[in-house]
């Protein structure tokens, strides 16, 4: 699936196109989910005594992860838990598998791919 649109950006005309590739988007929606997965086993079998010890290991594990997780105080357990913000983690999803080109030439789809790929191999 490709989309096109075109932007005046200081009296030039340039031409975005938006490619999607289905197979992209499972690859990395799946390394995403398992790597949360991962980071959540991590956490929740290890000893942490503070919030900030939680979220600075985190941080360590994967940059800027603790944008995917609330970190609470569970009275019961007596232990910190880990809820995923189901914002962050779809922000993030929705981003997956798309891939922006921009040339200063009105070109097919096809085509604009085919100089991409010709110069990224070169």
């Amino acid at each position: 699936m490709t989309k096109q649109k075109t932007y005046c950006l200081n009296n030039k005309t340039i031409y975005a196109t938006i490619f999607f590739d289905q197979k992209r988007f499972s690859d990395e929606s799946l390394a995403f989910y398992k790597r949360l997965n991962e980071v959540e086993n991590t956490i929740n079998h290890g000893e942490y005594y503070s919030k900030t010890h939680i979220t600075d290991a985190l941080d360590s594990m994967w940059v800027n992860c603790s944008r995917y997780f609330n970190v609470t105080y569970d009275q019961s357990s007596g232990k910190f838990v880990l809820t995923r913000k189901i914002n962050a983690i779809t922000w993030r999803i929705n981003r997956m598998g798309k891939m922006i080109l921009i040339s200063n030439q009105d070109l097919k789809p096809l085509t604009i791919l085919e100089y991409y790929k010709k110069k990224r191999f070169d």
